[in-house]
């Protein structure tokens, strides 16, 4: 059995805020597989076994009874958290504002059981602590990211992106031969209340507006590549509106046109036969162009970023396919 550390060494990470009322009379396992299923109530149990699951600061049973208030951790040592692909790039600077790309296998913040391996861990690194991003890609979106260099700049820029000041230009590989053009597809989003992981669906009676202006930019025989503007910053935004069209990214494992793959991917997560299933290793989309009137000076600030070697080589193959 591995010996404890102490609480406060950098092999443990905190698990969330401190317990709410939800939490109270709840089996510990129980709740962490209800409200932080990266892991199964299973995996939590043998967490608890292995003395890696802390309550404020000491080891429990799966059995233990949470009362609401307290601190869960667990031991998380880098060599458990996943491979990523660490090659940001700085690809343009500009009075405190950078434009950074992020590659298609890098989650933005710590989550799940990323701790170390992130956006922002590796943007410290590379550019200094004082840097931080503006605003956020999902884990498997590439392409490029604002950051700023103080706080009243990442605020004055924070304003641009909710105001819609910032045009915003997203390449998208899709399911299937998009009969349209070009389409606004406007829909209010809202969570799904039946999934057992984070995700979105139209709905707009109780959903928050929504719109993506999309223009097809070339066609295959099973997919098509689409440019999307997204007008308002929702979560998951293009990847739902695009579903809700018929035409899912191809690779996205949430909002994939065969419901297998999501119930495989709540069971299984991000696993070599749940990427089989989805039809691609990461969902196909990446920011490949920004633009906005630079806040601290009359500048204009640009951006652009070429499609990835990856996204390249899937398109050519649903290319040859066609031919």
């Amino acid at each position: 059995m591995r010996s404890l550390i102490h609480k406060n060494s950098e092999e443990y990470r905190a698990i969330g805020p401190v317990t709410g009322t939800v939490a109270s009379g709840l089996r510990v396992d129980l709740f962490l597989a209800r409200y932080y299923p990266f892991h199964s109530r299973s995996g939590w149990k043998e967490a608890c076994q292995r003395r890696e699951l802390l309550v404020d600061g000491r080891p429990v049973r799966a059995s233990h009874r949470l009362r609401g208030g307290e601190q869960l951790s667990i031991y998380h040592p880098l060599t458990a958290e996943p491979e990523v692909d660490d090659r940001i790039a700085v690809l343009g600077e500009m009075n405190g504002v950078i434009a950074v790309y992020k590659p298609g296998n890098l989650p933005m913040h710590e989550s799940g059981e990323f701790r170390r391996r992130t956006f922002a861990a590796m943007l410290a690194a590379q550019c200094g602590p004082e840097w931080h991003p503006v605003h956020r890609l999902d884990r498997e979106t590439s392409g490029i990211l604002i950051c700023a260099e103080c706080p009243k700049l990442r605020m004055s820029l924070s304003k641009l992106f909710e105001s819609q000041q910032v045009d915003k230009r997203y390449l998208a590989i899709v399911q299937g031969v998009v009969p349209w053009t070009d389409q606004s597809l406007v829909g209010a989003l809202a969570p799904d209340p039946t999934a057992s992981r984070p995700r979105y669906l139209v709905d707009n009676a109780i959903g928050l507006p929504a719109r993506s202006d999309c223009q097809v930019l070339e066609r295959a025989a099973a997919a098509t590549l689409v440019e999307v503007r997204p007008r308002t910053g929702r979560t998951n935004q293009i990847r739902v509106h695009l579903a809700w069209a018929g035409h899912p990214l191809v690779g996205d494992k949430v909002y994939h046109s065969n419901p297998e793959v999501y119930a495989a991917y709540h069971r299984g997560g991000d696993s070599a036969q749940v990427r089989q299933l989805a039809g691609f290793s990461r969902h196909a989309l990446h920011a490949a162009s920004i633009r906005f009137a630079h806040p601290k000076c009359d500048g204009e600030f640009v951006a652009s970023s070429p499609l990835p070697s990856d996204l390249q080589k899937l398109w050519h193959d649903f290319q040859n396919r066609s031919e």
